[in-house]
């Protein structure tokens, strides 16, 4: 992978990602928002930095990332650990491209054929694979900085529709949905194993980059739902996309139409969260296949695959669904986050003993 980068442009490139996810939700998957959402975000969050420290405390024993360290005790169990998380990363980018096309296709291009979405999307992405992770991280900087400035505006033309009344001291207000809102919310965290195996191209410091990260997405989320909550109320469970909704309700003259600034900067967040994903099916092939011959195509393959099968999610939901179903449990992410200290720190002992 080329390029080095340093912790701040990744918990940045990161952060960049786990929002996207949040203000693209997957068809009729939109999560239930109200005075329980504070409470499903701050909880997801903490269950992430929960999964985090036992990988945290095998990535600070390596240079390089998890996968490296596990190749260089089990050339064969890192294989197979590389194959299953491929098929995640395959699942990831294909999700990341239908919740893309689908906030796309819903707001301000809703008469574009498909196709010329993920033509577009998957040329930036090869783009982005083969400039490699330096560019990519560099690139968050500046969506996140945009993103910043889009939220400041947005929130400033919409003081005057922001109600504190409608804020009420509830933690749950829904028991039957809120376990299943909670487990949504943290199996979109797929950034915690991105980082594993990304990990060994931050530079310098690269312990802060997971805590930055949660830090700077949590706050992030929980202004994005003081506006959802005090801007329209109840009427917030009755929207699919209520960031975009925000958007629309804060147009401001000076700029035109804000929520086409909006849209377009979910696609390159869409871009940037892809790349990393990429990057990751890259490093992991360099790692437990390859070691380097042929990454970049293998990576642009990936790239080119994951679109069309997003295509093929968009033109058939119903093959989506069982996989959505299975993913909002959040059972994907927390076993391929525990299964790599697992098996490192196992093989390392048996090593020891031998």
């Amino acid at each position: 992978m080329k390029g080095e980068t340093g912790y701040r442009e990744t918990a940045a490139a990161l952060a960049v990602s786990r929002i996207f996810a949040e203000a693209a939700p997957l068809p009729d998957g939109y999560p239930v928002y109200g005075m329980q959402r504070f409470t499903v975000t701050v909880l997801s969050f903490l269950m992430t930095a929960a999964v985090y420290l036992p990988l945290y405390l095998v990535i600070r024993r390596t240079d390089g990332g998890i996968f490296e360290g596990i190749s260089r005790r089990s050339r064969a169990l890192s294989g197979f650990l590389g194959a299953l998380f491929s098929a995640y990363l395959l699942f990831s980018a294909a999700d990341t491209g239908l919740r893309a096309h689908y906030y796309t296709s819903s707001t301000i291009f809703d008469t574009a054929p498909s196709a010329y979405f993920y033509l577009f999307v998957g040329a930036a992405l090869i783009f982005a694979v083969f400039k490699g992770a330096e560019a990519a991280m560099r690139t968050s900087v500046i969506i996140a900085g945009v993103f910043l400035l889009f939220l400041l505006i947005m929130a400033t033309a919409l003081i005057p529709e922001i109600d504190t009344d409608r804020l009420y001291p509830s933690l749950i207000d829904d028991t039957d949905s809120f376990a299943a809102e909670l487990l949504r919310e943290f199996s979109l965290n797929c950034e915690l194993p991105l980082f594993a195996v990304l990990c060994g191209r931050v530079r310098e410091k690269r312990g802060r980059t997971i805590p930055l990260y949660l830090v700077i997405s949590c706050l992030v989320l929980l202004i994005m739902t003081f506006l959802y909550n005090t801007v329209f109320g109840y009427l917030v469970s009755k929207l699919s996309l209520p960031l975009y909704s925000l958007s629309s309700a804060a147009d401001i003259t000076v700029l035109h139409r804000v929520n086409g600034i909006d849209v377009m900067l979910w696609e390159s967040a869409a871009i940037i969260r892809l790349a990393l994903i990429a990057l990751a099916f890259r490093e992991t092939v360099c790692s437990c296949f390859t070691k380097g011959k042929g990454a970049d195509i293998a990576a642009a393959v990936f790239a080119a695959v994951s679109l069309m099968l997003s295509e093929l999610f968009t033109a058939y939901p119903s093959f989506f669904e069982p996989l959505k179903s299975i993913a909002a449990t959040g059972i994907p992410l927390a076993a391929v986050a525990a299964v790599f200290p697992l098996f490192a720190v196992t093989v390392r002992r048996r090593k020891k003993t031998v």
